[in-house]
């Protein structure tokens, strides 16, 4: 396997692209800061502090919906 390509953003995510020796099979690294948080830990974060209808849900799809739609999609009860 050899480095194609090596891709550093702005919050600190790395991705390294390899390429197998026969040029068939390409794969990728993605390593995270030590203070890294997803998405959904962010939302749950600020949810903690705010009142039941401002907060934030976020559905399988990878949508964030509101309080309202949340409760229509059953995600809460």
């Amino acid at each position: 396997m050899r480095e194609i390509l090596s891709k550093t953003h702005l919050d600190g995510t790395t991705i390294k692209y390899f390429m197998s020796e026969n040029a068939r099979v390409i794969t990728s690294e993605v390593s995270y800061t030590k203070n890294y948080k997803s998405l959904h830990e962010e939302i749950e974060a600020e949810n903690e502090t705010l009142p039941k209808t401002k907060r934030r849900y976020m559905t399988e799809d990878g949508k964030i919906v509101g309080y309202l739609t949340a409760k229509k999609l059953g995600i809460i009860s």
